[in-house]
């Protein structure tokens, strides 16, 4: 009966954490299995054994000589792979320990009495008869005790019995490989069905070792990953995909620094969507939030190894690198090809940018980030009051020429 109470009370299933990995169920099920084998042994070797070596008159004595510690071990096993298998909760925590410290005494004294009646002693100590005092009062106790309370675990001793867990299929073969030590030194001889359980049990656990580094590199994997993931969440715009404002100013800042060290060419454009406003205004937000995402999709075809990031609303920036190419020959391309018009919800939107760009001036050996993207963000609201629809590159022949003024392009003409 204390088997199925056993069952009862627990049920024996897999860790939550083994639910969709392979490696975790099948680790479950070699510790189960490992509990299987160890078990076995130590109950053969200390009182099946015997058992069934010393025989009996009769088939039923013989039967039940050897249903004792069948039983016995078989409670102990369950027992054992509710540890092994999963968590006890809580509130059972206490009415387990006691319905499984009833099965142990129980166990202990059958084994005790099992191995001194094979082996032919004639009186039975009265210390023998413990377990059975002892193992049906601890069981009552576990029918008779209160479930505790749901409150939360402490997390120490949650990870206690974690830690118990992962070690006992290791102490288990270990206990196996000592008592045939044991028995070899002391009989100088072991049993074949000892030495061909104790070998299972140790390959099983071997199997378990490597799992488990199969297990771990995988976790270690999705956690680098996940990590991976974050970071590109920090540093990208949701609705767009594009660098967002903190890593388009962390390149920025770089890029500022290695200029005057390597002579590197550095530009900042900036665009801005002129009468966004009137696009929410007339088709909804969605439709405004499709239009940004188009624009993005399509910014980030038209740029190369460059930059580009939404900094917030309809204002996008490209950091360029042009190379030996003009910059603003590269802006303008950006910014004709922004201007080609849309295709959304079955519906050609034309879409006019105003557009700065920034460059050092020719006599400055030293550039701050935040003088860049400022002076591209004057010529764009300068090209916003001249009309809207334009270019306007800042960067005057010499620095006497304030940034307030910047060379006013052609515009370029977006479709009607």
């Amino acid at each position: 009966m204390a088997v199925p109470a056993v069952l009862a009370l627990t049920g024996v299933s897999p860790r939550r954490a083994a639910i969709g990995s392979r490696h975790l169920w099948a680790i479950w099920l070699i510790d189960s299995l490992v509990v299987v084998c160890s078990l076995f042994v130590i109950t053969w070797m200390t009182a099946l054994g015997a058992v069934v070596r010393a025989g009996a008159p009769t088939v039923w004595g013989f039967a039940i000589a050897v249903g004792y510690p069948v039983l016995d071990y078989l409670g102990i096993t369950v027992l054992a792979l509710v540890w092994v298998t999963g968590r006890v909760p809580p509130p059972l925590r206490v009415q387990v320990a006691l319905l499984g410290s009833g099965i142990v005494a129980v166990a202990l004294s059958d084994s005790v009495f099992a191995y001194l009646v094979s082996s032919g002693a004639q009186e039975m100590p009265t210390i023998t008869d413990a377990g059975f005092i002892a193992g049906p009062v601890l069981i009552a106790l576990a029918a008779a005790a209160r479930r505790g309370s749901g409150r939360a675990e402490d997390p120490r001793r949650t990870a206690a019995i974690e830690r118990a867990t992962l070690v006992l299929p290791y102490l288990l073969v270990g206990g196996i490989w000592t008592l045939i030590t044991v028995q070899l030194v002391v009989m100088a001889e072991v049993g074949p069905i000892e030495l061909v359980t104790g070998w299972v049990a140790l390959v099983l656990v071997l199997v378990r070792q490597v799992l488990t580094l199969l297990e771990n590199n995988a976790l270690v994997a999705q956690i680098s990953q996940a990590q991976a993931e974050l970071t590109h969440q920090a540093q990208h715009d949701p609705l767009t995909g594009l660098a967002n404002r903190a890593l388009f100013d962390t390149r920025l800042r770089r890029a500022a620094q290695r200029h005057p060290d390597e002579c590197r060419p550095l530009a900042v454009l900036l665009l801005d969507l002129d009468d966004f406003k009137a696009v929410n205004d007339r088709f909804g937000h969605g439709y405004g939030d499709e239009l940004l995402r188009a624009v993005g999709a399509r910014l980030r075809g038209a740029v190369r190894g460059d930059t580009a990031a939404r900094l917030g609303g309809d204002e996008f920036a490209v950091l360029l690198d042009p190379g030996p190419e003009d910059p603003y020959a590269i802006a303008a391309r950006i910014h004709d090809h922004i201007q080609a018009g849309f295709q959304l919800r079955g519906r050609t939107l034309a879409v006019n940018a105003s557009a700065g760009l920034a460059q050092p001036r020719p006599d400055e050996t030293e550039v701050s980030a935040q003088t860049l993207l400022h002076r591209a963000d004057l010529a764009m609201y300068a090209g916003k009051r001249r009309g809207k629809s334009m270019l306007v590159h800042d960067r005057p022949a010499c620095a006497d020429e304030a940034i307030t003024s910047p060379i006013e392009l052609p515009p370029l003409t977006a479709p009607s």
